[in-house]
Protein backbone atom coordinates (compact mmCIF):
# COMPACT_ATOMS: atom_id res chain seq x y z
CA UNK A 1 0.00 0.00 0.00
CA UNK A 2 1.37 3.40 -0.94
CA UNK A 3 1.02 5.89 1.84
CA UNK A 4 2.17 9.29 2.94
CA UNK A 5 4.89 8.90 5.56
CA UNK A 6 3.89 12.16 7.20
CA UNK A 7 2.02 10.70 10.17
CA UNK A 8 -0.02 13.81 10.68
CA UNK A 9 -1.42 13.62 7.17
CA UNK A 10 -2.12 9.94 7.73
CA UNK A 11 -3.71 10.45 11.12
CA UNK A 12 -5.76 13.51 10.40
CA UNK A 13 -6.59 13.06 6.73
CA UNK A 14 -6.94 9.32 6.55
CA UNK A 15 -9.56 9.52 3.83
CA UNK A 16 -7.49 11.76 1.58
CA UNK A 17 -6.83 8.97 -0.85
CA UNK A 18 -5.13 11.19 -3.39
CA UNK A 19 -2.51 12.55 -1.03
CA UNK A 20 -2.03 9.13 0.51
CA UNK A 21 -1.41 7.38 -2.79
CA UNK A 22 0.33 10.02 -4.88
CA UNK A 23 3.70 9.92 -3.13
CA UNK A 24 6.03 7.05 -3.89
CA UNK A 25 6.76 5.67 -0.43
CA UNK A 26 6.41 1.97 0.31
CA UNK A 27 6.23 1.14 4.03
CA UNK A 28 6.71 -2.30 5.55
CA UNK A 29 3.47 -4.20 6.01
CA UNK A 30 3.63 -4.16 9.80
CA UNK A 31 4.06 -0.40 9.89
CA UNK A 32 1.20 -0.03 7.45
CA UNK A 33 -0.91 -2.16 9.75
CA UNK A 34 -0.23 0.25 12.59
CA UNK A 35 -1.02 3.29 10.51
CA UNK A 36 -4.13 1.61 9.12
CA UNK A 37 -5.39 1.04 12.68
CA UNK A 38 -4.83 4.71 13.40
CA UNK A 39 -6.54 5.75 10.19
CA UNK A 40 -9.48 3.46 10.90
CA UNK A 41 -10.00 5.01 14.31
CA UNK A 42 -9.66 8.50 12.91
CA UNK A 43 -12.38 7.84 10.37
CA UNK A 44 -14.67 7.40 13.36
CA UNK A 45 -13.82 10.73 14.99
CA UNK A 46 -14.35 14.17 13.48
CA UNK A 47 -16.21 17.30 12.40
CA UNK A 48 -19.43 19.44 12.49
CA UNK A 49 -19.75 22.16 9.88
CA UNK A 50 -19.47 25.80 10.89
CA UNK A 51 -23.09 26.64 10.17
CA UNK A 52 -24.24 23.88 12.51
CA UNK A 53 -21.92 25.16 15.23
CA UNK A 54 -23.15 28.71 14.95
CA UNK A 55 -26.77 27.64 15.20
CA UNK A 56 -26.53 25.10 17.97
CA UNK A 57 -23.52 25.66 20.22
CA UNK A 58 -23.43 28.33 22.96
CA UNK A 59 -19.68 27.91 23.51
CA UNK A 60 -19.05 28.56 19.85
CA UNK A 61 -21.29 31.63 19.91
CA UNK A 62 -19.30 33.10 22.80
CA UNK A 63 -15.88 32.55 21.22
CA UNK A 64 -13.63 35.61 21.55
CA UNK A 65 -11.41 34.82 18.57
CA UNK A 66 -12.10 35.35 14.87
CA UNK A 67 -10.31 34.56 11.62
CA UNK A 68 -8.06 37.55 11.02
CA UNK A 69 -5.85 36.38 8.21
CA UNK A 70 -4.94 33.42 6.04
CA UNK A 71 -2.58 32.33 3.32
CA UNK A 72 -1.96 29.15 1.39
CA UNK A 73 1.38 27.59 0.48
CA UNK A 74 1.91 25.13 -2.30
CA UNK A 75 2.24 24.34 -5.96
CA UNK A 76 0.00 22.58 -8.42
CA UNK A 77 0.50 19.12 -6.90
CA UNK A 78 0.55 17.88 -3.30
CA UNK A 79 2.07 20.01 -0.57
CA UNK A 80 1.76 19.04 3.10
CA UNK A 81 2.79 21.37 5.89
CA UNK A 82 3.64 19.46 9.05
CA UNK A 83 5.00 21.85 11.67
CA UNK A 84 4.92 25.60 12.26
CA UNK A 85 7.46 27.16 14.63
CA UNK A 86 7.84 30.80 15.72
CA UNK A 87 11.12 32.60 15.03
CA UNK A 88 12.93 35.14 17.17
CA UNK A 89 12.04 38.10 14.91
CA UNK A 90 8.28 37.53 15.24
CA UNK A 91 7.97 35.51 12.05
CA UNK A 92 7.59 31.76 11.65
CA UNK A 93 8.94 28.82 9.72
CA UNK A 94 7.12 25.79 8.29
CA UNK A 95 8.38 22.39 7.23
CA UNK A 96 6.76 19.49 5.41
CA UNK A 97 6.86 17.66 2.10
CA UNK A 98 5.90 18.36 -1.50
CA UNK A 99 5.94 16.91 -4.99
CA UNK A 100 5.17 20.21 -6.77
CA UNK A 101 7.52 21.78 -9.29
CA UNK A 102 6.11 25.30 -9.45
CA UNK A 103 5.20 28.28 -7.24
CA UNK A 104 8.62 28.19 -5.57
CA UNK A 105 8.83 24.41 -5.21
CA UNK A 106 11.38 22.52 -7.28
CA UNK A 107 10.76 18.79 -7.14
CA UNK A 108 11.89 16.96 -10.30
CA UNK A 109 9.39 14.60 -11.84
CA UNK A 110 11.74 11.70 -11.09
CA UNK A 111 11.57 12.36 -7.33
CA UNK A 112 8.86 10.77 -5.20
CA UNK A 113 8.56 13.70 -2.82
CA UNK A 114 10.96 16.23 -1.32
CA UNK A 115 11.12 17.91 2.06
CA UNK A 116 10.55 21.67 2.16
CA UNK A 117 11.11 24.61 4.48
CA UNK A 118 9.29 27.95 4.12
CA UNK A 119 10.24 31.11 6.01
CA UNK A 120 7.80 33.97 6.77
CA UNK A 121 8.51 37.39 8.28
CA UNK A 122 6.63 39.05 11.14
CA UNK A 123 4.02 40.32 8.67
CA UNK A 124 3.34 36.73 7.56
CA UNK A 125 4.89 37.40 4.16
CA UNK A 126 6.73 34.52 2.52
CA UNK A 127 10.47 35.25 2.43
CA UNK A 128 11.72 32.06 0.84
CA UNK A 129 10.80 28.43 0.30
CA UNK A 130 13.30 25.67 -0.45
CA UNK A 131 13.05 21.99 -1.23
CA UNK A 132 15.52 19.28 -0.19
CA UNK A 133 15.97 15.65 -1.09
CA UNK A 134 16.91 13.11 -3.71
CA UNK A 135 15.16 10.67 -6.00
CA UNK A 136 13.51 8.78 -3.13
CA UNK A 137 10.91 9.89 -0.62
CA UNK A 138 12.05 12.72 1.68
CA UNK A 139 10.08 14.61 4.32
CA UNK A 140 10.57 16.93 7.28
CA UNK A 141 8.37 16.38 10.34
CA UNK A 142 9.78 19.00 12.72
CA UNK A 143 11.91 22.14 12.64
CA UNK A 144 13.42 24.43 15.27
CA UNK A 145 15.30 27.70 15.13
CA UNK A 146 18.83 27.32 16.46
CA UNK A 147 20.85 29.59 18.72
CA UNK A 148 22.90 30.88 15.76
CA UNK A 149 19.79 32.06 13.88
CA UNK A 150 19.67 29.06 11.57
CA UNK A 151 17.39 26.02 11.65
CA UNK A 152 17.50 22.29 12.35
CA UNK A 153 14.99 20.13 10.46
CA UNK A 154 14.33 16.44 11.06
CA UNK A 155 12.35 13.83 9.16
CA UNK A 156 13.15 10.80 7.08
CA UNK A 157 14.71 10.03 3.72
CA UNK A 158 14.60 7.16 1.28
CA UNK A 159 17.22 8.79 -0.94
CA UNK A 160 20.98 8.49 -1.17
CA UNK A 161 21.61 11.10 -3.82
CA UNK A 162 20.88 14.77 -4.46
CA UNK A 163 21.04 16.52 -1.08
CA UNK A 164 21.24 13.19 0.76
CA UNK A 165 24.30 11.09 1.51
CA UNK A 166 25.12 8.37 4.00
CA UNK A 167 21.81 6.47 3.95
CA UNK A 168 22.20 3.16 5.77
CA UNK A 169 19.42 1.42 3.79
CA UNK A 170 15.63 1.65 3.61
CA UNK A 171 14.40 4.85 5.20
CA UNK A 172 16.77 6.74 7.51
CA UNK A 173 16.26 9.49 10.06
CA UNK A 174 17.42 12.64 8.28
CA UNK A 175 18.74 15.71 10.12
CA UNK A 176 19.53 18.86 8.12
CA UNK A 177 21.15 22.00 9.55
CA UNK A 178 20.30 25.19 7.62
CA UNK A 179 21.69 28.69 7.91
CA UNK A 180 19.40 31.71 8.29
CA UNK A 181 18.88 31.85 4.51
CA UNK A 182 17.83 28.21 4.26
CA UNK A 183 21.08 26.88 2.77
CA UNK A 184 22.37 23.51 3.94
CA UNK A 185 25.31 23.66 6.37
CA UNK A 186 25.35 19.93 6.97
CA UNK A 187 23.10 16.88 6.66
CA UNK A 188 23.28 13.51 8.37
CA UNK A 189 21.49 10.18 8.00
CA UNK A 190 20.97 7.99 11.06
CA UNK A 191 19.66 4.45 11.01
CA UNK A 192 20.28 0.88 10.03
CA UNK A 193 19.35 -1.52 7.27
CA UNK A 194 15.65 -1.39 8.14
CA UNK A 195 13.33 1.62 8.27
CA UNK A 196 13.98 4.51 10.62
CA UNK A 197 11.85 7.64 11.07
CA UNK A 198 12.56 11.00 12.71
CA UNK A 199 9.64 12.90 14.20
CA UNK A 200 10.81 15.61 16.60
CA UNK A 201 13.91 17.67 17.32
CA UNK A 202 15.00 20.13 20.00
CA UNK A 203 18.24 22.02 20.47
CA UNK A 204 19.66 20.99 23.82
CA UNK A 205 21.03 23.23 26.54
CA UNK A 206 24.57 22.10 25.67
CA UNK A 207 24.20 23.29 22.04
CA UNK A 208 23.62 19.87 20.55
CA UNK A 209 20.36 18.31 19.31
CA UNK A 210 18.00 15.58 20.52
CA UNK A 211 15.90 13.63 18.00
CA UNK A 212 13.15 11.10 18.57
CA UNK A 213 11.22 8.73 16.30
CA UNK A 214 10.99 4.98 15.75
CA UNK A 215 12.95 2.18 14.09
CA UNK A 216 12.83 -1.48 13.14
CA UNK A 217 16.58 -1.69 12.55
CA UNK A 218 19.03 -3.31 14.93
CA UNK A 219 22.29 -2.55 13.19
CA UNK A 220 24.12 0.49 11.86
CA UNK A 221 23.50 3.27 14.39
CA UNK A 222 20.84 1.27 16.27
CA UNK A 223 21.49 -1.03 19.20
CA UNK A 224 19.09 -2.55 21.71
CA UNK A 225 15.91 -2.86 19.66
CA UNK A 226 13.48 -4.96 21.69
CA UNK A 227 11.99 -6.58 18.58
CA UNK A 228 13.39 -9.41 16.51
CA UNK A 229 10.42 -9.79 14.15
CA UNK A 230 10.71 -6.53 12.25
CA UNK A 231 8.46 -4.55 14.59
CA UNK A 232 9.27 -1.02 15.71
CA UNK A 233 10.85 0.42 18.82
CA UNK A 234 10.90 4.06 19.82
CA UNK A 235 14.34 5.56 19.13
CA UNK A 236 16.04 8.55 20.77
CA UNK A 237 19.40 9.97 19.73
CA UNK A 238 21.58 12.91 20.73
CA UNK A 239 24.02 14.56 18.33
CA UNK A 240 26.47 17.40 18.71
CA UNK A 241 26.41 20.79 16.96
CA UNK A 242 28.11 19.29 13.89
CA UNK A 243 25.65 16.42 13.61
CA UNK A 244 27.91 13.70 15.00
CA UNK A 245 26.13 10.94 16.94
CA UNK A 246 26.73 11.11 20.71
CA UNK A 247 24.28 8.52 22.06
CA UNK A 248 21.28 6.40 21.09
CA UNK A 249 18.61 4.48 22.99
CA UNK A 250 15.75 2.18 21.98
CA UNK A 251 12.61 2.12 24.12
CA UNK A 252 9.64 -0.24 23.91
CA UNK A 253 8.46 -3.80 24.09
CA UNK A 254 7.58 -6.66 21.78
CA UNK A 255 4.94 -4.76 19.77
CA UNK A 256 4.91 -1.40 17.96
CA UNK A 257 6.28 1.56 19.92
CA UNK A 258 7.10 5.04 18.70
CA UNK A 259 7.87 8.43 20.25
CA UNK A 260 6.72 11.34 18.12
CA UNK A 261 7.19 14.45 20.28
CA UNK A 262 9.29 15.81 23.13
CA UNK A 263 10.05 18.76 25.35
CA UNK A 264 13.14 19.50 27.41
CA UNK A 265 12.56 19.29 31.14
CA UNK A 266 14.68 19.86 34.24
CA UNK A 267 18.41 19.08 34.55
CA UNK A 268 18.83 18.14 30.90
CA UNK A 269 16.01 15.58 30.95
CA UNK A 270 13.36 15.05 28.26
CA UNK A 271 9.67 14.11 28.29
CA UNK A 272 8.61 12.21 25.18
CA UNK A 273 5.18 11.29 23.86
CA UNK A 274 4.08 8.67 21.36
CA UNK A 275 2.23 5.41 20.91
CA UNK A 276 2.58 1.90 22.28
CA UNK A 277 0.94 -1.45 21.60
CA UNK A 278 3.32 -3.26 23.96
CA UNK A 279 2.91 -4.22 27.60
CA UNK A 280 6.35 -5.61 28.31
CA UNK A 281 9.96 -4.49 28.10
CA UNK A 282 10.04 -0.79 28.97
CA UNK A 283 6.23 -0.54 28.83
CA UNK A 284 3.88 -1.29 31.69
CA UNK A 285 0.29 -0.38 32.46
CA UNK A 286 -1.08 -0.65 28.92
CA UNK A 287 -4.87 -0.58 29.25
CA UNK A 288 -5.49 -2.63 26.10
CA UNK A 289 -5.02 -2.08 22.40
CA UNK A 290 -3.01 1.01 21.62
CA UNK A 291 -2.25 3.49 24.39
CA UNK A 292 -0.62 6.88 24.35
CA UNK A 293 2.84 6.46 25.82
CA UNK A 294 4.70 9.14 27.76
CA UNK A 295 8.19 8.66 29.17
CA UNK A 296 10.69 10.85 30.97
CA UNK A 297 14.39 10.17 30.45
CA UNK A 298 17.36 11.79 32.12
CA UNK A 299 20.28 13.46 30.34
CA UNK A 300 21.97 10.12 29.61
CA UNK A 301 18.82 8.43 28.31
CA UNK A 302 17.78 6.39 31.36
CA UNK A 303 14.02 6.14 31.92
CA UNK A 304 12.91 8.15 34.97
CA UNK A 305 9.23 7.25 34.63
CA UNK A 306 6.84 5.96 32.00
CA UNK A 307 3.06 6.00 31.74
CA UNK A 308 0.59 4.43 29.33
CA UNK A 309 -2.48 6.66 29.01
CA UNK A 310 -5.71 5.13 27.76
CA UNK A 311 -8.53 2.69 28.34
CA UNK A 312 -9.80 -0.60 27.02
CA UNK A 313 -10.47 0.82 23.57
CA UNK A 314 -8.10 2.42 21.10
CA UNK A 315 -6.27 5.52 22.30
CA UNK A 316 -4.12 7.53 19.94
CA UNK A 317 -1.82 10.40 20.77
CA UNK A 318 -2.45 11.72 17.30
CA UNK A 319 -0.04 14.61 17.71
CA UNK A 320 3.67 14.91 17.23
CA UNK A 321 3.44 17.66 19.82
CA UNK A 322 3.58 17.70 23.59
CA UNK A 323 3.22 21.00 25.42
CA UNK A 324 4.85 22.30 28.57
CA UNK A 325 2.35 24.44 30.51
CA UNK A 326 3.12 27.56 32.52
CA UNK A 327 3.14 25.56 35.78
CA UNK A 328 5.95 23.33 34.48
CA UNK A 329 3.81 20.26 33.78
CA UNK A 330 2.96 18.76 30.38
CA UNK A 331 -0.20 18.10 28.39
CA UNK A 332 -0.87 15.54 25.67
CA UNK A 333 -3.91 15.03 23.47
CA UNK A 334 -5.46 12.75 20.89
CA UNK A 335 -8.60 10.77 20.24
CA UNK A 336 -9.99 7.65 21.88
CA UNK A 337 -12.70 5.02 21.68
CA UNK A 338 -12.25 4.06 25.35
CA UNK A 339 -15.23 4.46 27.70
CA UNK A 340 -13.05 3.77 30.75
CA UNK A 341 -9.56 3.97 32.20
CA UNK A 342 -7.91 7.38 31.91
CA UNK A 343 -10.22 8.57 29.14
CA UNK A 344 -13.81 8.12 30.35
CA UNK A 345 -15.21 8.45 26.87
CA UNK A 346 -18.41 6.98 25.47
CA UNK A 347 -19.26 3.48 24.31
CA UNK A 348 -19.13 2.99 20.54
CA UNK A 349 -18.01 6.58 20.00
CA UNK A 350 -14.75 8.39 19.54
CA UNK A 351 -13.86 11.42 21.64
CA UNK A 352 -11.11 13.95 21.77
CA UNK A 353 -9.12 13.95 25.01
CA UNK A 354 -6.47 16.00 26.82
CA UNK A 355 -4.39 14.68 29.70
CA UNK A 356 -2.16 16.73 31.99
CA UNK A 357 0.79 14.98 33.61
CA UNK A 358 3.03 15.96 36.48
CA UNK A 359 6.44 16.50 34.88
CA UNK A 360 8.29 15.35 37.99
CA UNK A 361 6.66 11.96 38.60
CA UNK A 362 4.38 11.28 35.59
CA UNK A 363 1.19 11.12 37.63
CA UNK A 364 -2.00 12.30 35.94
CA UNK A 365 -3.06 15.74 37.17
CA UNK A 366 -6.30 15.57 35.22
CA UNK A 367 -7.65 13.85 32.12
CA UNK A 368 -10.75 14.98 30.27
CA UNK A 369 -12.60 13.83 27.18
CA UNK A 370 -14.70 16.01 24.90
CA UNK A 371 -17.59 14.42 23.04
CA UNK A 372 -19.23 17.63 21.88
CA UNK A 373 -19.31 18.64 19.16
CA UNK A 374 -19.47 15.01 18.13
CA UNK A 375 -17.14 13.45 15.57
CA UNK A 376 -14.11 15.53 16.59
CA UNK A 377 -10.47 14.50 16.76
CA UNK A 378 -7.49 16.12 18.48
CA UNK A 379 -4.28 16.70 16.58
CA UNK A 380 -1.71 19.23 17.82
CA UNK A 381 -1.54 21.01 21.17
CA UNK A 382 0.25 24.05 22.59
CA UNK A 383 0.19 26.09 25.78
CA UNK A 384 -0.86 29.72 26.16
CA UNK A 385 0.47 32.49 28.40
CA UNK A 386 -2.68 32.51 30.57
CA UNK A 387 -1.95 28.96 31.70
CA UNK A 388 -4.43 27.47 29.24
CA UNK A 389 -4.17 25.16 26.26
CA UNK A 390 -5.08 25.30 22.57
CA UNK A 391 -5.83 22.09 20.69
CA UNK A 392 -5.83 21.77 16.92
CA UNK A 393 -7.67 19.02 15.09
CA UNK A 394 -10.54 18.09 12.83
CA UNK A 395 -14.32 18.11 12.91
CA UNK A 396 -16.72 16.18 10.67
CA UNK A 397 -20.41 16.63 10.01
CA UNK A 398 -21.19 12.91 9.69
CA UNK A 399 -19.69 9.59 8.71
CA UNK A 400 -21.39 9.46 5.34
CA UNK A 401 -20.27 12.93 4.30
CA UNK A 402 -16.68 12.20 5.43
CA UNK A 403 -15.43 15.75 4.89
CA UNK A 404 -13.42 17.53 7.55
CA UNK A 405 -13.04 21.08 8.82
CA UNK A 406 -10.11 22.44 10.77
CA UNK A 407 -10.99 22.70 14.47
CA UNK A 408 -9.32 24.99 17.01
CA UNK A 409 -10.34 24.70 20.68
CA UNK A 410 -9.25 26.76 23.70
CA UNK A 411 -9.18 25.34 27.25
CA UNK A 412 -8.40 26.85 30.63
CA UNK A 413 -5.67 25.51 32.94
CA UNK A 414 -8.03 22.87 34.32
CA UNK A 415 -9.09 21.52 30.93
CA UNK A 416 -12.46 23.27 30.79
CA UNK A 417 -13.33 24.20 27.22
CA UNK A 418 -13.68 27.96 26.77
CA UNK A 419 -14.47 28.09 23.06
CA UNK A 420 -13.98 26.28 19.78
CA UNK A 421 -14.17 27.32 16.16
CA UNK A 422 -14.05 25.43 12.87
CA UNK A 423 -12.75 26.63 9.50
CA UNK A 424 -12.66 25.20 6.01
CA UNK A 425 -14.48 24.66 2.76
CA UNK A 426 -16.50 21.92 1.15
CA UNK A 427 -13.61 19.42 0.98
CA UNK A 428 -10.96 18.20 3.41
CA UNK A 429 -9.41 20.64 5.91
CA UNK A 430 -7.63 20.03 9.20
CA UNK A 431 -5.59 21.96 11.77
CA UNK A 432 -2.24 20.40 12.64
CA UNK A 433 0.10 22.64 14.57
CA UNK A 434 0.21 26.13 16.06
CA UNK A 435 1.50 28.60 18.61
CA UNK A 436 0.50 31.77 20.46
CA UNK A 437 2.13 34.99 19.25
CA UNK A 438 3.56 37.62 21.58
CA UNK A 439 0.39 39.72 21.24
CA UNK A 440 -1.92 36.82 22.02
CA UNK A 441 -2.99 35.89 18.48
CA UNK A 442 -2.92 32.26 17.35
CA UNK A 443 -1.02 31.17 14.25
CA UNK A 444 -2.29 27.77 13.08
CA UNK A 445 -0.89 25.51 10.38
CA UNK A 446 -3.63 23.61 8.55
CA UNK A 447 -3.94 21.39 5.51
CA UNK A 448 -6.58 21.86 2.83
CA UNK A 449 -7.96 20.43 -0.39
CA UNK A 450 -10.85 22.93 -0.43
CA UNK A 451 -11.07 25.85 -2.84
CA UNK A 452 -14.07 27.61 -1.30
CA UNK A 453 -15.53 28.67 2.03
CA UNK A 454 -12.78 30.05 4.28
CA UNK A 455 -10.02 28.86 1.94
CA UNK A 456 -8.63 31.36 -0.56
CA UNK A 457 -6.14 30.79 -3.39
CA UNK A 458 -5.50 27.05 -3.19
CA UNK A 459 -2.64 26.48 -5.62
CA UNK A 460 -3.49 22.93 -6.62
CA UNK A 461 -4.42 19.49 -5.35
CA UNK A 462 -3.49 19.98 -1.69
CA UNK A 463 -1.94 22.98 0.07
CA UNK A 464 -0.57 23.97 3.42
CA UNK A 465 -2.92 26.59 4.87
CA UNK A 466 -1.90 29.09 7.54
CA UNK A 467 -4.58 30.96 9.46
CA UNK A 468 -4.33 33.64 12.12
CA UNK A 469 -6.95 33.95 14.87
CA UNK A 470 -7.25 37.04 17.02
CA UNK A 471 -9.57 39.55 18.61
CA UNK A 472 -12.88 39.99 16.85
CA UNK A 473 -12.40 43.79 16.78
CA UNK A 474 -10.19 45.26 14.07
CA UNK A 475 -9.23 42.62 11.56
CA UNK A 476 -7.99 41.97 8.08
CA UNK A 477 -10.54 41.51 5.35
CA UNK A 478 -11.14 37.83 4.63
CA UNK A 479 -10.90 38.31 0.88
CA UNK A 480 -7.28 39.47 0.78
CA UNK A 481 -5.75 37.91 3.85
CA UNK A 482 -2.01 37.63 4.29
CA UNK A 483 -1.21 37.71 0.59
CA UNK A 484 2.17 39.30 -0.06
CA UNK A 485 0.94 42.41 -1.84
CA UNK A 486 -2.72 42.86 -0.99
CA UNK A 487 -3.38 42.74 2.76
CA UNK A 488 -6.36 44.92 3.58
CA UNK A 489 -6.94 46.73 6.86
CA UNK A 490 -10.55 47.16 7.99
CA UNK A 491 -12.09 48.78 11.08
CA UNK A 492 -15.17 47.43 12.78
CA UNK A 493 -16.96 50.83 12.98
CA UNK A 494 -16.90 51.20 9.18
CA UNK A 495 -15.90 47.99 7.40
CA UNK A 496 -16.60 49.61 4.02
CA UNK A 497 -13.37 51.63 4.34
CA UNK A 498 -10.37 49.53 3.34
CA UNK A 499 -6.64 50.19 3.09
CA UNK A 500 -4.21 48.10 1.05
CA UNK A 501 -1.59 46.77 0.54
CA UNK A 502 -0.44 46.34 4.11
CA UNK A 503 2.54 46.26 4.55
CA UNK A 504 3.27 48.66 1.69
CA UNK A 505 6.36 49.89 -0.13
CA UNK A 506 5.54 52.76 -2.48
CA UNK A 507 1.86 53.58 -2.03
CA UNK A 508 -1.34 52.65 -0.23
CA UNK A 509 -4.87 52.85 -1.57
CA UNK A 510 -7.94 53.68 0.51
CA UNK A 511 -11.37 52.60 -0.72
CA UNK A 512 -14.91 53.06 0.53
CA UNK A 513 -14.80 56.81 1.21
CA UNK A 514 -17.96 58.91 1.15
CA UNK A 515 -18.20 60.05 -2.47
CA UNK A 516 -20.80 62.73 -1.72
CA UNK A 517 -18.70 64.67 0.82
CA UNK A 518 -15.17 65.88 1.43
CA UNK A 519 -13.01 63.58 3.54
CA UNK A 520 -9.89 64.68 5.41
CA UNK A 521 -7.08 62.13 5.45
CA UNK A 522 -4.29 62.65 7.98
CA UNK A 523 -1.15 60.47 8.15
CA UNK A 524 0.72 60.16 11.47
CA UNK A 525 3.88 58.33 12.50
CA UNK A 526 4.07 56.29 15.72
CA UNK A 527 5.23 59.37 17.66
CA UNK A 528 1.99 61.14 16.81
CA UNK A 529 3.56 63.59 14.36
CA UNK A 530 1.44 64.35 11.29
CA UNK A 531 3.51 63.76 8.16
CA UNK A 532 0.85 64.20 5.46
CA UNK A 533 -2.67 65.57 5.19
CA UNK A 534 -5.01 65.89 2.26
CA UNK A 535 -8.67 66.27 1.31
CA UNK A 536 -10.18 63.53 -0.79
CA UNK A 537 -13.23 63.78 -3.03
CA UNK A 538 -14.56 60.48 -4.29
CA UNK A 539 -14.59 56.89 -3.12
CA UNK A 540 -10.83 56.19 -3.39
CA UNK A 541 -7.54 57.90 -2.64
CA UNK A 542 -3.90 56.83 -3.07
CA UNK A 543 -1.12 57.97 -0.73
CA UNK A 544 2.45 58.16 -2.09
CA UNK A 545 4.80 56.66 0.51
CA UNK A 546 8.14 56.87 -1.31
CA UNK A 547 9.45 59.72 0.90
CA UNK A 548 8.52 57.99 4.18
CA UNK A 549 10.94 55.95 6.24
CA UNK A 550 10.12 52.37 7.15
CA UNK A 551 7.90 51.82 10.17
CA UNK A 552 4.32 51.86 11.44
CA UNK A 553 1.88 54.66 10.56
CA UNK A 554 -1.74 55.63 11.25
CA UNK A 555 -4.25 57.24 8.90
CA UNK A 556 -7.18 59.17 10.36
CA UNK A 557 -10.16 59.43 8.01
CA UNK A 558 -12.52 62.23 9.06
CA UNK A 559 -15.87 62.91 7.44
CA UNK A 560 -18.99 64.77 8.56
CA UNK A 561 -20.35 61.69 10.31
CA UNK A 562 -17.40 59.79 11.79
CA UNK A 563 -13.67 59.40 12.34
CA UNK A 564 -11.94 56.15 11.36
CA UNK A 565 -8.33 55.20 12.05
CA UNK A 566 -6.35 52.55 10.17
CA UNK A 567 -2.84 51.28 10.86
CA UNK A 568 -0.35 50.13 8.24
CA UNK A 569 3.34 49.33 7.91
CA UNK A 570 5.73 51.01 5.46
CA UNK A 571 8.52 48.62 4.44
Amino acid sequence: MKTLLNKKSILFFATLVLSISILNAQLPNQLNDRFNKKALMLNLSHNHKENFLRKHDPICEKKPFCLQAQTTLGGSNYDAGVKITPTSDGGFIICGLTNSNDDGFHVPASNGADAFVARYNKYSQLQWVKTFGGTGYDSFNDIAQTYDGGYIAVGQTGSNDGDVSGNHGGSDVWAVKLNSSGNIEWQKCFGGSGDDFGDAVVQTFYDGYAITGFTNSNDGNIQGNHNTDGNFDAWFIQINAKGNLLSQHCYGGSDFDGLFAMVQADFGSFILEGQTFSNDGDVSGNHGGGDVWVIKINAIGKIVWQRAVGGSGYDNGASNEIAKTTDGNVVINGYSTSPDGDINGQNDSSVSFITKLNAYNGKIVWSKSYAEPSLRGGAGIFATKDGGIVETGVLSANFDNATFDALISKFDKNGNEEWYKSFGGSNYDGALSGYETTNGDLNILCQTISTDGDVKNNHGAEDAWIIKLGSCGERYDDKKLLSTNENIAVTKNNPAIKLYPNPAKDAIKIEGLNASAKTTLSLFNVSGKMVQQTTAIGETYTFNLQNLSAGSYYITIKSDKEITTLKFVKE
